[in-house]
């Protein structure tokens, strides 16, 4: 299938001059029910990239929603696996995800670029909400980057999204079945480009550690269900309050901001993920999510850990 021009010429923008790490290109049913596959192809391998946006394409037409993670992985990972953030090689754009009105989006940029916010470098209407980029000087500090996003949506009205996170691909569709609209590029302007540090006022202030330190590591309680694998637990456990700022609560639960991504999104507010069962629960609108579905959002392969249950002795 044709890849449209306007894929070509954001992505050309992202990655300019990049000459090490790979793409990943994700697809994912509306659905959320069938498993969501990736694949991982070396930035400068461009026969590759174009063959896979092409056969990404072709899986958007027949329903799938396209998605790219704007961060280069480190390595090819596997089919089934996303990557987290300690999968990254670099991050050459910050962005937003500003769903609902688009007058109150435009609205909020208007007033923040008044305000002294740098403009972005592209923006993409997602069909049903704007998407904005700002092209930066390559970065693996991560950290601050994280900080950075969750600034710029609070200060946007736009949900929370770390470097790991994917976005869908202008010129695609978005075939969520309430909305049926494409995904397109608004406009470009590539000149804008930026660094880091030009966003250090923007940084949201981090959330506090309240759980043990960093040199303690989590471990699985002997409560654990039966069938579940302590190491594959002790993993999630562990990206969750790495990369997704979380805390043990008192009841044991793990509080952090929610892999699905909201609005506003703080520590706790709006997702917690039980370790002894196994299973989360987003208290917004995706409800619980089991630990396959859990592992797949947050960039963990369980065949690396001996799966999500354990061995039968």
């Amino acid at each position: 299938m044709r890849i449209p021009d306007t894929t070509l010429q954001l992505l050309r923008a992202i990655y300019r001059g990049q000459r090490e790490g790979y793409l990943t290109l994700t697809a994912i049913h509306p659905s959320k029910r069938l498993p969501t596959p990736s694949r991982h192809i070396a930035i400068t391998d461009k026969t590759t990239v174009h063959q896979a946006l092409a056969d990404l394409m072709t899986a958007n037409a027949q329903g799938w929603g396209a998605y790219f993670s704007v961060a280069l992985r480190q390595q090819p990972l596997d089919r089934w696996k996303r990557g987290g953030q300690s999968d990254l090689l670099t991050l050459p754009a910050l962005f937003a995800d500003l769903d609902g009105d688009l007058s109150t989006s435009f609205q909020r940029i208007q007033a923040a670029g008044i305000a002294g916010m740098p403009g972005p470098s592209a923006m993409v209407g997602s069909g049903r909400g704007l998407h904005l980029y700002w092209l930066i000087a390559p970065t693996a500090d991560f950290h601050t980057a994280n900080l950075v996003l969750a600034g710029l949506a609070q200060l946007l009205g736009g949900d929370v999204t770390t470097a790991a996170n994917a976005l869908r691909l202008p010129g695609s569709r978005n075939t969520k079945s309430e909305v049926n609209r494409p995904c397109q590029l608004l406009w470009l302007a590539e000149q804008r480009r930026y660094t880091l540090a030009d966003f250090d006022s923007y940084k949201a202030e981090p959330p506090p550690q309240v759980h043990a330190a960093s040199s303690t590591r989590w471990r699985a309680p002997p409560t654990l269900s039966d069938e579940l694998n302590p190491a594959l637990v002790e993993a999630v456990v562990d990206v969750l309050l790495r990369d997704y700022a979380g805390s043990i609560q008192k009841n044991g639960w793990i509080g952090s901001l929610c892999p699905c991504g909201h609005a506003r999104d703080q520590p706790g507010r709006h997702f917690g993920f039980s370790p002894r069962h196994g299973a989360a629960r987003c208290f917004g609108r995706h409800g619980q999510i089991l630990l396959k579905e859990l592992c797949t959002l947050i960039g963990v392969d369980p065949a690396r850990y001996g799966g999500l249950y354990r061995k039968p002795i």
